[in-house]
């Protein structure tokens, strides 16, 4: 998301997000942004990267941890602008054994976007595999868990706030 400076382009990057993460938590998206760590990604994530606990049967709970840098650049994306620069989004079981997860981290191999499924899926087949993906929104993995999953939303309007928070990021993203 674009901004007239970098803390108001970290804001408005945080915005949606949380709006979306509102749909089944009311646990806090928090930002380690720091304005004279410009070289390094900063990290968000929900519930201080403690699992959330969701409403569903089976109980599932969720992690949520994101690394963005801010940039700056030319443009109607800018000055400045925030550039996701990898995300672990992580799904447990009711023991918070692992499920699946999503995962983007450009810093260590493999480095393109992929998901795990993890040993306590009971596929244990596929638990060190890392299955390509394109790139996930969290508003992809918060619609996964309400439709397929069954958690119950604590928002009545979650279908229409996902869509419009997810088409802000494809409309600021770089990286398609």
């Amino acid at each position: 998301m674009a901004g007239k400076t970098p803390k108001q382009a970290v804001e408005n990057f945080l915005a949606p997000i949380r709006q979306a993460v509102s749909c089944i938590t009311s646990s806090f998206v928090i930002s380690g942004f720091d304005p004279n760590r410009s070289s390094k990604p900063h990290v968000l994530t929900v519930n201080n990267g403690d699992p959330v606990k969701l409403t569903s049967t089976p109980t599932l709970y969720l992690t949520v941890q994101m690394q963005y840098r801010v940039v700056e650049v030319k443009g109607d994306r800018g000055p400045w602008k925030v550039t996701t620069a990898g995300y672990n989004y992580s799904v447990q079981d009711r023991l918070e054994k692992e499920l699946f997860a999503y995962h983007w981290h450009r810093w260590v191999n493999p480095s393109y976007p992929h998901l795990h499924v993890c040993q306590a899926s009971g596929v244990n087949l596929l638990r060190k595999i890392h299955l390509p993906t394109g790139r996930i929104a969290i508003e992809d993995v918060l619609e996964l868990l309400i439709e397929q999953f069954k958690v119950k939303p604590i928002r009545q309007d979650w279908k229409r706030t996902l869509k419009k928070t997810k088409a802000a990021y494809e409309n600021f993203r770089t990286w398609a």
